[in-house]
């Protein structure tokens, strides 16, 4: 069973938006020596159950995008939790049910569950 904490998400989610939105803080895919996933400031871990990491990527000279990666400690994580932190993280055009979780991604998300890592990616073109 994964363990989910929205509270401590969504604060911890907006700390993270509001450095990573930071010019000084993208990150520029093929040119950056460090990865987001390898600094805290990019990540959210919840009781250890969850890992999320959210950046702000440049692809190329003229395209950025959110990138989000969510894995959980056994298998892929659930995906009413990685749709409802793409949404605490700033991703547009979700749906929220009365207790605040996203069941379905936004037709604007790309998204792949990528079995080898154990982790799923949303990203959404800014």
């Amino acid at each position: 069973m994964q363990i989910f904490n929205m509270t401590f998400a969504a604060r911890r989610a907006q700390e993270i938006v509001n450095f990573a939105e930071k010019p000084e803080n993208w990150y520029r895919l093929g040119v950056a020596p460090w990865v987001p996933g390898d600094r805290k400031e990019f990540v959210l871990s919840d009781a250890g159950s969850i890992r999320a990491v959210f950046s702000w990527t440049w692809i190329s000279d003229s395209a950025m995008i959110r990138h989000l990666s969510v894995s959980a400690r056994s298998g892929l994580p659930q995906p009413i939790i990685v749709w409802t932190l793409a949404h605490l993280f700033g991703f547009k055009g979700a749906m929220l049910d009365e207790h605040g979780f996203v069941h379905e991604p936004s037709k604007t998300w790309a998204f792949d569950r990528d079995e080898k890592e154990g982790c799923i990616v949303v990203q959404e073109a800014l």
